[in-house]
């Protein structure tokens, strides 16, 4: 009888698979795909009626959202390795949620005030830090007797 998985790995893959990686990879193309100069230069201006500031191009706004659709890939593959009970799922979830904490900390020594902004995904991070580092979640992966 196989063993069947931590709630933990359920909600948490899943999360990554097809929230972060899923949900903000469609996203991030619908972004690229359909949003025109005119529909941007109408969102800066609601952003600037509304006291955010913003002082990004038409085509910094693309490349960001190229970039958010890179994130979101490594975010769902991963996910995905995790739901399918693969160590290197598990890993890559750990060491790049290690490698984004350590670029959020960064901004944020570059600019305090984004803290606030960030708060919620730092959260995030550590209890992905946290759940995958346990030595019976690392176990759960790596056990040897489990079928493949």
């Amino acid at each position: 009888m196989e063993e069947k998985p931590p709630v933990g790995v359920i909600v948490l893959g899943g999360l990554n698979c097809f929230v972060l990686g899923g949900l903000f990879f469609l996203i991030g193309l619908w972004n690229i795909l359909r949003i025109t100069p005119q529909e941007f230069q109408t969102l800066l201006e609601v952003l600037k009626e509304r006291g955010i500031p913003n002082e990004i191009t038409y085509r910094q706004f693309k490349k960001l959202h190229m970039f958010s659709i890179i994130v979101s890939l490594v975010w769902g593959v991963a996910g995905a390795g995790v739901l399918l009970r693969r160590d290197w799922g598990r890993k890559t979830t750990l060491y790049f949620a290690l490698f984004v904490t350590g670029i959020i900390f960064l901004a944020v020594l570059m600019q305090p005030s984004f803290l606030r902004r960030v708060a919620f995904q730092l959260l995030y991070l550590g209890i992905l830090i946290l759940y995958f580092t346990q030595k019976s979640i690392e176990k759960y992966f790596t056990d040897k007797r489990r079928k493949e």
